[in-house]
């Protein structure tokens, strides 16, 4: 499994997730939310906890 490195991400980066969020490390990605450094957007509406999709209403 390929998981995302969030301490070689610069700062200021724009990270993109189109990857199920269980690639992605948690820690370090809250880490690195909390000092603020980069913008992290999820591209994909899926459930992380039951891996589903959730319904969407427009």
């Amino acid at each position: 499994m390929v998981t995302i490195k969030f301490s070689i991400i610069k700062p200021g980066a724009v990270v993109v997730n189109t990857a199920p969020m269980e690639t992605v490390d948690l820690g370090a990605l809250e880490k690195r939310l909390k000092k603020g450094d980069i913008t992290f957007i999820l591209d994909h509406i899926v459930n992380f906890f039951k891996g589903t999709p959730i319904n969407v209403v427009n």
